[in-house]
């Protein structure tokens, strides 16, 4: 009623010109429906977050973050991994609230008992580097589109003295131009973590985004300035698809 009412009243007087003037007073009778809807279901959210458990509180949280619904409304393009069968599909919602998935083992393969905190970053049979990999090689293959001389693993030069010594050091990406000139290099690092630990669950999620980036800063980012003179951004992501503030710069 409130969106319709101007153009009501306009009939009502029976005036044929439909003017710029009942164009406006429909838009923002129209926005103001949209914000006060958008308010209450906000307010009901909270209400309803304040009667849950803490687990799945956090696991609302997660689910929440910006790009970690993304995978729900993707077109399932097999071309690029999107498509999910029926019995993947219900295992990621599993996963997305912290559910054990239907049938899932006792026990991990590596004889741990089976958790979704301990899965999401068991390093048997290889997932978390896959996992990593599959980040590293998706974000080089973008930056050639845009940048030059994109490599991945490059190594870095030997130095003496630096947060990070060792010889033959590597990060993940480096790229010509993304930041400044097209002859500045930049380099890039990636890491998961996991949400669901008990460390990072004491903490709310921008700490520990910000933990995880300041880490790789201490580890990386004076070697970088002094001895490469390029600049270093580390790429931080949750495993529910979370991304950190300089990766959300970056992507």
């Amino acid at each position: 009623m409130k969106v319709t009412q101007p153009l009501v009243d306009h009939i009502i007087k029976q005036d044929e010109k439909y003017g710029y003037e009942i164009l406006q007073d429909q838009l923002s009778a129209k926005a103001k429906v949209h914000k006060s809807k958008r308010e209450q279901h906000s307010n009901a959210a909270s209400t309803l977050k304040d009667t849950l458990p803490p687990s799945l509180a956090h696991a609302m949280d997660l689910s929440q973050e910006k790009g970690a619904s993304t995978w729900l409304s993707v077109l399932p393009l097999e071309e690029y991994g999107f498509a999910l069968h029926k019995g993947a599909f219900r295992d990621a919602l599993a996963l997305r609230y912290g559910w054990s998935p239907a049938n899932a083992p006792l026990n991990c393969a590596c004889g741990t008992h089976f958790s979704i905190e301990h899965v999401l970053s068991c390093p048997k049979g290889g997932y978390p580097s896959i996992r990593h990999n599959e980040i590293r090689d998706l974000t080089a293959a973008l930056l050639l589109e845009v940048c030059h001389n994109v490599s991945t693993e490059p190594h870095l030069q030997p130095m003496r003295l630096s947060v990070n010594i060792q010889d033959g050091a590597q990060l993940d990406i480096a790229a010509d131009g993304f930041w400044g000139s097209r002859f500045e290099r930049a380099f890039f690092d990636v890491k998961f973590f996991n949400p669901y630990t008990p460390s990072n669950q004491k903490s709310p999620l921008s700490a520990c985004y910000r933990s995880h980036e300041n880490e790789k800063k201490r580890k990386y980012d004076k070697r970088i300035r002094e001895v490469e003179h390029a600049c270093f951004t580390p790429l931080i992501l949750s495993c529910t698809g979370g991304l950190g503030p300089q990766a959300h710069n970056k992507l």
